[in-house]
């Protein structure tokens, strides 16, 4: 029963598999997706300023007095009925008609920075991508070293056994028991290392696809790193300096910087606002 349950934990991937499951649940994307709607979300003429805003006021005022009267003759008058109250409700309309052009430019940078929240977008998962494949093959490499280092315990063993046999017999000298005790202790270490950096490729793994069990069993499906021979840097070259998402955002950010200094520019130009006022409810009384 404990064994089937261990083998039941255990999980062969292949790529594919490894890819989505990164995708659907990586932290790192998840906010980057957020911080994206928010930037697409930013990116209206309402938020650069350029439509009018219309403000509701409403006012409220109110005063009790106590007034005390003494007439010539008499006793003194107390008046407590004095209160005094006033409502007041007014409609105000602003619109910048024109200032310089800085809200056609800030309406510019907002579609700007909503490219770059995209391409940051595109990056992350790019980059988790190439994480997750570049591990996948890790482990595939580190596991292929592991079954190599397993047999060659397994010859060092077999030697230690024959030496041993051969020294008791008296055709091997104690030189030739040590130095064959020395590596097979030498072969069983580099085992063990390189179970723990089978271990480590693992656990990475299980982070980038964002496992809440880190330390889950799991396998590369695949055993044999293929490469594709048909690749030419010529054509490389071209694709990288037209689809690198660093250098779009890198040009995006340019753009950012020229929209700036054009927004300060903007300030040697005159100002024209529009404002409207209109009193809908006014009221004193006592």
């Amino acid at each position: 029963m404990v064994a089937s349950a261990a083998s039941a934990q255990h999980r062969l991937l292949s790529l594919r598999e490894c890819l989505e499951q990164g995708l659907e649940n990586n932290y790192e994307i998840l906010i980057q997706r957020n911080e994206e709607r928010i930037s697409d979300n930013n990116a209206t003429r309402a938020s650069a300023g350029m439509l009018p805003t219309l403000d509701l006021s409403a006012g409220y005022a109110g005063s009790a007095d106590r007034t005390t009267t003494k007439p010539e003759s008499g006793a003194n008058v107390v008046d407590k009925a004095v209160y005094d109250q006033s409502v007041d409700v007014g409609l105000s309309l602003n619109w910048t008609i024109f200032d310089g052009l800085r809200l056609q430019t800030n309406y510019a940078k907002l579609r700007e920075m909503q490219r770059v929240g995209n391409l940051q977008t595109r990056l992350a998962i790019e980059d988790l991508v190439a994480n997750i494949t570049a591990e996948y093959y890790n482990l595939i490499q580190q596991t292929i070293r592991l079954k190599n280092y397993r047999y060659a315990v397994a010859l060092s063993r077999e030697r230690l056994r024959i030496t041993e046999e051969r020294f008791r017999i008296g055709s091997f000298s104690r030189l030739d028991l040590l130095q064959a005790r020395v590596d097979f202790n030498a072969d069983s270490s580099q085992y063990m290392t390189q179970q723990e950096l089978v271990s480590a490729s693992r656990i990475r793994m299980n982070e980038l696809m964002a496992n809440k069990n880190i330390n889950e069993r799991c396998s590369a499906r695949d055993s044999v790193i293929w490469v594709n021979g048909m690749l030419e840097w010529d054509s490389l070259a071209s694709q990288t300096a037209a689809t690198n998402v660093a250098l779009l955002i890198a040009d995006r950010n340019t753009a950012l910087s020229e929209l700036d200094l054009k927004a300060v520019k903007s300030r040697n130009y005159p100002y024209l606002q529009l404002m409207l006022y209109a009193q809908l409810f006014r009221r004193w009384g006592a």
